[in-house]
This record gives C-alpha cells, structure tokens and sequence, in this order.
C-alpha cells in the first residue's frame, strides 16, 4: 500500500469516510455463508421458487411456465420433475413446500387451488374453492407439526390445514394492516405463531394462531437499509432468513428486533435472489438474475482462529468494520498472532482510526519484529498521524531487511518530500522506479519533486505522459496545473485545474488553486467563487479560508 498519492488525500478520507463508531458488545459466535455450489438452469423464467426436501434434493417450480426442476446435490445433477397428471395443465405455482409425509404441496393462484403429491410426483389430490373456499392461495408452509398454512390473497385468510384429520381453521387477519398485501408466510420453529411479510409496505408480522398479530421492528432495527424483500424462511436458532432482490443480498433477522445481518461475504455471488430454502445447514438461494441456484453452507465462527479467519475474509473484501470486529472477537477469545494483529491494523485503518491501528500494528512488531510488512505499515500509520520523522525510521527499518522492497522505497522518498529533503527524495523515488519501472505512483512523485525543485518543464513532462491514460490522470491534470501556475502562466494552469476540479481526490484542493489562478488574472469574483467552493467541499481547507480572507478584510 502508498500512503503518500497526494498530500490533501489523508484530510479528504478524514472527511468522507464515515466515522469508526463504537462496535455492540462482542457476541460468542458469527453466522457467515460461504459457496459450495452453483446450478444453472438456463431456460429459467420468472416467478421462480424453491423448496428444500428431506431427501437432501431441492426441488424448484418456474411460476411463469409450470416447469418443474430437481437438483441432486450429490451428483451435482439437475433433471426435470413430473406431476403426473397435471402434464395437459396450467397450474402456475406460487409456492411449493414438503410436508412432514414427504409430500409436496404447490399452490396454484391460476387454478384457485393447492395441489398435493406424492414425492415421486404421482398426484394425490386437491383442495380448492370447494373444499376450503380458496381464490388466490399465493404462498403456502408445511409446518413440523404436519399441518400446511395457505396464503389467500383474495380472501385475506391464512388457512390451517391439517389433511390427514381433514381439519381446516381459518385464522384471521383482521388485525393486521393491508392484508391484501402480505405475500409470504414463514412459520416460526415452535409452530405457535406464523411470520407475514408485506414486501409493499416493508412490515413484518408476526401473527399467533388465535389471530392476534404483532409488528416485528423491522424498519426500526435496519434503518430502512434494503430495496425489495421477495422472500422469507426459518433459519438457524430463532433467526428469519430474507433476500433483498435489489440489494442484493441476504439478510437475517430476529423477531425481537436485537439481531440484523447482512451476509456480506456472498453479495458479491448475488444479482437478484428471490426466493431462499434452508435445510440443515445448507441454504439454497434462487438468483433470476443469474438465472441459477445457489448453493449455500451456513458456516459458524466459534473459536478465536474461526473468528481471526473470517475477519480476513471481510478484510479481502474491503468490509473493514466488519472485519475489526471479528479480529476483536479473537482476541477476546484468547488468540493471538502477529498476522492477526496486522490485519487488525489495517481495518482500523481503512476506518480511518489511526491511533487504534497504530496500537495493533505495534503490537503486531512486538510478536514478529523481523516482518517487513508490519513495519510498512507501522510507517503508514505514522504517516497518517503526521508522525512522518517515526515513519521515515519506519521505512527505513523495511529497508534494512528487504533492501530492493519498492513500496518502502516510494514511501520513504514520499515521505522525504513532504519535509523538504529534496535529494533524499529523489533517491528513494529513483531507486523506486529502478525496482518497478511500471510503477505509475512512483513516476508521479518523482514529477512533484521536480516541481518542489522548480524544475518546471521535467515536472510537466512526466505528469504530461499521463494524460490520455485512465490510471492517475486526474492527478496528473492537478500538479500539471500547480506547474504552469508556479510558471505564472495561469490560462494553461486553469485547462488543468478545471478538468481535475470535477471530482476527488483533488476535489478540494483544484478549487483552491483555481482561485489563485484567477487572483493571478485579476478576475476577482471568480477566484472568490473558487475559493468558497473548495471550502464547501473541506471546511478545513485552510489555504483556501485564508485567501478568502485576505480578499474580504474587515
């Protein structure tokens, strides 16, 4: 890693990064999801749904065509799956689940019914408008005490049924808003009470068979920080499992509002999941978006490796809260690495709190004081606390056991420049480039020592090689401009500034030096313009608030 890109870049983190907030009491153990598998089904449509079978094979239903899939896990085989009987109709399913027998309900909105078969799929029977006065039955749940809850959008009625008894009970919704919005049911694990959701209004209910509802703190615990829930189902413990379709990701969720997870590790798998099955600890995932299934294990951290492990999985993919927070569960468990240590580091300091990751990083170089990187980075924490004498030794402590390592190199002579030490500078950025010729970071410092030494046509010439490339020309634009300004040649400055103005990393700053372009030419309200404009982007600019000063004395 550089720490030295630029050097207004550490105030413009300070300012855009959110703050590092003070974490929830550590909790004993981490739900994480991790891949095992991904099943294609490439004429998939839409109003896809899943059901996870007791036999270990999923079976999944496509909505919009009556198709019906089975996935066999162990073979890693996916192959069609008949209703025998039903082949000449067009049922529709909305839902599909498999009941303690074995049997496998699917409901059918189109044909105002729910279908029952057997698990080979020989039909068995229906029941529809005669037998329990259905209309839209849009979603249904085959409950561990045997019986299978309806879903009646058209009635607003949630049926209990229990086949083999021939027992039906309505349980009513009347005390639940809008409940010709609810569109999925879950039932919770001790089979008292059934979770609605009402994706429209973003509510939760839980609702117990007597018909008296509740509403889950859903909004209140996430802060609204989801698009479009599409499904619900049982998951670990007493948690709820949901997929966010716009996300997109997975989350979970206890009803008493104190437990909200987004399972970040896989959102990078995910494009629109819309329905989800758990079986045991494998999670199955419909993605349309992708046009497959997911395979899912659900994974916990219990030891002080387990959590220290998935801490630099968050790290890896730039979760750095996240990862803290793990790296704190191991220690608190009693592991202990110097590895640990510095990847700890590193996400306090990609949150931008220095003085915590310097802590770590320390304590990391007391258990392992002959590791290059941890001294690197030591030398990156003192640099982002103004420390730059302690990383200057730092870098030079890297360099005493790994003499040809660039990056020690390039922040050495980075952090030279920022003191004036011209020559020293100049031979760290030098022997950087000697050891990686490609490096572009490097060549840009080297230009800014040429204009620090006012040697202006060097400095122009390299930050010139950079335009029309993507890879730091924006930067390149801004210390192209400050050359021509130093020149005094303010109107080619300007053609630079303006362009490197539009955006960060040098937001702030362009803006600054625009002004002092424009006090150069003389046209005093636009460099006032300027000047007020970089101090909205950083209030601490203080180069800029001091300009602005001097041309409004009081």
């Amino acid at each position: 890693m550089r720490v030295w890109n630029n050097a207004a870049i550490l105030l413009l983190l300070l300012l855009l990064s959110r703050p590092c907030q003070a974490a929830d009491p550590p909790v004993t153990d981490t739900l994480y999801l991790e891949l095992k598998g991904t099943y294609a089904i490439e004429s998939m449509g839409t109003d896809i749904i899943i059901s996870a079978l007791s036999s270990g094979d999923v079976l999944v239903a496509d909505g919009s065509r009556s198709c019906f899939w089975k996935i066999h896990p162990a073979s890693h085989a996916v192959d069609s799956f008949t209703v025998s009987g039903l082949e000449n109709r067009f049922i529709y399913p909305k839902a599909i689940c498999e009941d303690t027998a074995g049997s496998i309900w699917i409901a059918s909105p189109y044909t105002h019914e729910v279908i029952r078969v057997a698990g080979d799929g020989a039909y068995v029977r229906s029941f529809g408008r005669e037998e329990l006065g259905l209309e839209r039955p849009v979603d249904l749940e085959c409950a561990a005490s045997g019986a299978v809850f309806i879903l009646d959008a058209e009635n607003m009625a949630l049926i209990r049924l229990l086949a083999e008894k021939h027992e039906v009970t309505n349980i009513p919704l009347s005390s639940i808003p809008h409940p010709d919005s609810i569109k999925r049911i879950s039932i919770a694990r001790d089979n008292a009470s059934i979770f609605l959701l009402n994706p429209d209004q973003r509510k939760l209910y839980r609702l117990e068979l007597s018909g008296r509802s509740s509403e889950m703190p859903l909004s209140s615990v996430t802060g609204g920080r989801y698009g479009k829930l599409e499904s619900i189902s049982p998951g670990p413990s007493d948690l709820l499992l949901m997929t966010d379709a716009q996300g997109p990701s997975i989350l979970a969720y206890r009803p008493d509002g104190k437990v909200w997870q987004r399972f970040l590790l896989v959102e990078h798998l995910l494009q629109r999941p819309t329905d989800l099955a758990l079986r045991g600890n494998d999670l199955w995932v419909v993605d349309e978006g992708k046009k497959a299934v997911l395979h899912l294990g659900v994974k916990t951290a219990s030891t002080g490796l387990e959590h220290a492990l998935l801490g630099e999985e968050y790290l890896a993919f730039n979760f750095a809260g996240e990862a803290a927070g793990e790296f704190e569960i191991a220690s608190t468990k009693g592991y202990e690495s110097a590895e640990m240590r510095l990847h700890w580091g590193k996400a306090l300091y990609s949150l931008t709190d220095y003085s915590r990751a310097l802590a770590q990083l320390e304590r990391a170089g007391d258990i392992d004081p002959a590791a290059p990187d941890i001294s690197l980075w030591v030398g990156h924490a003192h640099v982002a606390l103004g420390r730059i004498a302690d990383a200057i030794k730092d870098y030079q402590n890297v360099l005493a056991m790994a003499p040809d390592h660039a990056l020690a190199h390039y922040n050495l002579g980075m952090s030279y420049l920022s003191l004036g030490q011209l020559d020293a500078a100049e031979s760290n950025l030098t022997r950087s480039l000697q050891l990686d010729p490609d490096d572009r970071l490097a060549r840009l410092g080297l230009g800014r020592l040429y204009l620090a030494r006012k040697s202006y046509k060097q400095a122009r010439d390299i930050f010139a090689s950079f335009l029309g490339t993507e890879s730091l020309m924006r930067e390149a634009r801004f210390y192209f401009g400050l050359a021509y300004l130093a020149e005094g040649k303010a109107r080619e400055a300007l053609h630079h500034l303006e362009r490197s103005s539009q955006e960060g990393p040098f937001f702030s700053d362009s803006f600054h030096a625009m002004g002092n372009a424009y006090r150069v030419l003389g046209e005093r309200d636009k460099a006032e313009k300027c000047y007020s404009r970089a101090l909205e982007i950083n209030a601490n600019n203080v180069p800029a608030a001091n300009a602005l000063k001097e041309m409004r004395p009081q």
